[in-house]
């Protein structure tokens, strides 16, 4: 484990979301809300589900209730877009401010249907961030099915390569 790679990814993911965000923004209505094929029916559903899950893992993380996941149900598409960023801010601060025991410590948990498992922090956000990056390759993948031709490359070394300094 490398303190300063996850705090890296952590950096990443908002950066990744942000620029899905405005691309997001840049959709009508009836392709955010149209239902589809997809993993879970719509580009709406699909933010809702990375943002919910950024907010369970934020919670795991600090060993606190999982949250009402129903709270959301009926929010409008710029209520939702305001918590995908700010629930992925909320998992970026967290992160950023751990040191190395921290993200070493293991954190006890239950899924959804209630089976117990124990993780160390890092490899906690090294799955929910990979799980966040999963699901935007599918946002992508609809926005151009939506007939976007301008999506943003959200991969992890462009990020490292727009943020590194050079010699």
């Amino acid at each position: 484990m490398n303190i300063k790679t996850i705090k890296d990814y952590a950096r990443y993911n908002l950066w990744a979301n942000k620029k899905i965000a405005n691309s997001l923004n840049e959709l009508s209505d009836h392709s955010w809300a149209e239902e589809d094929k997809s993993s879970f029916g719509s580009i709406a559903k699909t933010v809702e589900h990375i943002l919910w899950a950024e907010k369970l893992w934020t919670e795991r993380l600090k060993n606190q209730p999982l949250p009402d996941i129903s709270s959301l149900q009926g929010d409008q598409r710029g209520e939702i877009m305001e918590k995908f960023i700010k629930f992925s801010e909320h998992l970026t601060d967290l992160v950023i401010n751990y040191d190395e025991t921290d993200l070493k410590t293991s954190i006890s948990y239950s899924t959804m249907s209630g089976k117990g498992y124990s993780n160390p922090r890092y490899e906690m956000i090294h799955h929910c961030i990979n799980h966040s990056a999963f699901h935007r390759g599918q946002l992508i993948l609809m926005m151009r099915y939506h007939d976007m031709t301008e999506v943003p490359s959200t991969d992890f070394i462009s990020y490292l390569n727009l943020h590194s300094e050079i010699s």
